[in-house]
């Protein structure tokens, strides 16, 4: 029957229905894969999150600058996520993830021994495999107290996304720090890499450093996560946009502030 008062078909949700959209339904056959399916996935998508960091060129090859795949790589990582039974499989998955992000994030360091590789050859698969192995433990750590804040405060999911930028921030704040401190590729770098309006965005920094703009880059990423959870009543288009307003809003407030900045910079 139509809707008398807006003249559109009224959409009439029996009790306990969910209303699931493609979306959704993505995110569930994500969050259902298992075995080398779903580390797989988690693997290639933090291989992923590393082409949005500035690299150092190879060769002749530029480097990456694809800012905007933080927009995948981070909901990806949270819908595959939805699939953990444990707090423990949430780490995993995170050490997956971040094990993926530093190979193919520090690339470079292996790239460096070939200047010599006749001396330096036994040096190789710890350069490639070592450091990664041991930085992934970071997103690792991130998961696993996403998973387990989530669980025992029985947060809704726009909650668990605020947590989860939380933890990553703070991961990358002790990997930064702790035994002695590796701060790179940490995720407020991928406005560097000269991506239309990041000289704007970057100029954050200077009110919240690099570990603030990593922890909205991160929330604004991950907001769009919320696609994918099935809502129990009828959604205004509003309101089944609020995800993707909240993230721009996250980059263009802090954007606009940082252009205005910008403008009032004395120049030679």
């Amino acid at each position: 029957m139509p809707d008398s008062s807006t003249g559109s078909p009224a959409l009439r949700v029996p009790p306990g229905a969910r209303i699931e959209t493609p979306l959704c339904r993505l995110a569930q056959e994500i969050a259902a894969l298992a075995g080398w399916r779903r580390y797989g996935l988690a693997f290639l998508l933090g291989a992923l999150l590393a082409a949005a960091m500035p690299l150092p060129a190879l060769g002749s090859l530029p480097p990456l600058n694809l800012a905007p795949v933080v927009f995948i790589a981070f909901p990806g990582l949270l819908w595959l996520d939805e699939g953990s039974a444990t707090i423990w499989a949430s780490a995993r998955l995170g050490y997956v993830f971040g094990l993926g992000f530093f190979i193919a994030g520090l690339y470079w360091i292996a790239a460096a021994l070939f200047v010599d590789i006749g001396s330096f050859w036994w040096a190789l698969p710890f350069a490639v495999l070592g450091v990664p192995a041991l930085l992934a433990f970071w997103p690792a750590a991130a998961m696993l107290v996403t998973a387990a804040g989530s669980s025992r405060l029985r947060l809704p999911p726009d909650a668990r996304i605020c947590l989860f930028a939380v933890a990553w921030s703070a991961a990358e704040w002790g990997r930064g720090h702790a035994f002695t401190g590796l701060p790179w590729n940490l995720v407020g770098y991928a406005w560097s890499g000269g991506f239309p309006g990041s000289l704007a965005m970057l100029q954050s920094t200077a009110w919240v450093g690099i570990y603030g703009l990593s922890f909205v880059t991160v929330l604004a990423a991950s907001l769009p996560a919320l696609f994918g959870t099935p809502s129990l009543l009828p959604l205004s288009p509003l309101r089944r946009m609020t995800p993707v307003l909240a993230a721009a809003a996250l980059i263009l407030l802090p954007a606009a502030a940082g252009a205005v900045r910008l403008d009032l910079l004395p120049t030679v």
